[in-house]
């Protein structure tokens, strides 16, 4: 649970990635938290090496800054991901604990049981939303070999990218506590060339689930030890409880307002609680788009097991005071 001891104010850093160029894929949310229609028309997938520096509009940081964009091998350019680490260092040297910057990797988790109902076994008729979302049998529900491949397939296209590109791997992980969240976290990123320094041990967060409320797909039923049985390298956050207190059978589904609530606590919690500048959140399509609305940045939905790359600045609030932004280094 989130236990942040600061609180800050959020937007997105535009021009480092070709990701915030896609549609806005929630023009509209319901205030039930039902998904609308739209959602299912278009979906972002990964790109390699996230598509850094391919923004229509790039930040001047590509332009001014020598070895932002190296030769690719084939006569052209591309954007140096060592060049970029270079800088989010610098930006957070710079910033002086007045700004925090942080890369949020941002991962959807694979095809689970329930998504395959609800896209195939029940396509094109309201009985996913109408009954079957609220049947025991979805509780928690697993991935499906679909999708453990598309996790798989994300491990294989970041070791490349390691290679290729030299990208750095996350420096902490976050991931919902939800079975199919914490497959897909160990698949996209065990096994992969991490530092010493910053091992891959995985922190379990609860705010990071999908919609609370009534869908039994989205009821946790993992307690903290069966988590740490399954998944040795796994840390769980304070305050973890054995039993699902979030989830309720017969209250409405979560809002947006009190989803988006969520992510910004749990965005005070990791910024607050960890120095690491490049970080990797494994969630869900909900969870996204509260994440999008807490920073301020363009809702983009995510395809199953797609990985997304969401740069953030916070300001600290202190005492109902936002630090100006002619105060930080953007």
């Amino acid at each position: 649970m989130s236990s942040a001891s600061r609180t800050f104010e959020y937007k997105p850093m535009k021009g480092f990635f070709g990701h915030e160029d896609d549609p806005e894929a929630w023009s509209e949310w319901p205030a039930t938290g039902t998904t609308p229609a739209i959602t299912k028309k278009w979906r972002a997938k990964t790109r390699k090496g996230l598509d850094l520096g391919k923004a229509k509009e790039p930040n001047d940081f590509f332009r001014h800054v020598e070895g932002a964009m190296v030769d690719d091998g084939e006569g052209g350019k591309v954007a140096s991901w060592q060049s970029f680490a270079d800088h989010l260092e610098k930006l957070n040297e710079e910033g002086k604990g007045k700004a925090i910057y942080k890369l949020i990797i941002l991962i959807r988790h694979g095809e689970a049981a329930h998504n395959f109902a609800e896209k195939v076994t029940y396509a094109g008729s309201t009985t996913w939303n109408d009954e079957e979302a609220f049947n025991p049998r979805w509780k928690d529900a697993d991935l499906t070999l679909k999708g453990q491949s598309q996790a798989r397939e994300l491990n294989t296209s970041y070791s490349g990218w390691i290679e290729d590109l030299k990208m750095p791997t996350p420096q902490a992980y976050f991931t919902s506590p939800l079975k199919r969240c914490l497959d897909t976290t160990e698949l996209a990123y065990s096994g992969l060339k991490v530092p010493a320094d910053r091992p891959f041990k995985p922190i379990v967060k609860e705010f990071l689930r999908e919609t609370l409320n009534r869908h039994y797909c989205d009821k946790r039923s993992l307690t903290g030890a069966d988590i740490k049985k399954h998944y040795p390298t796994y840390e769980i956050e304070e305050g973890f409880t054995d039993e699902d207190e979030l989830w309720k059978k017969d209250e409405p589904r979560e809002t947006k307002e009190a989803m988006t609530k969520r992510a910004k606590k749990l965005l005070d919690d990791v910024f607050s609680g960890t120095d690491a500048a490049i970080v990797s959140f494994t969630a869900h399509s909900g969870m996204a788009r509260a994440l999008y609305d807490a920073v301020g940045a363009k809702r983009i939905a995510l395809d199953e097991a797609a990985m997304l790359p969401l740069f953030v600045m916070a300001t600290e609030v202190k005492q109902g005071e936002v630090v100006k932004e002619a105060e930080v280094v953007e």
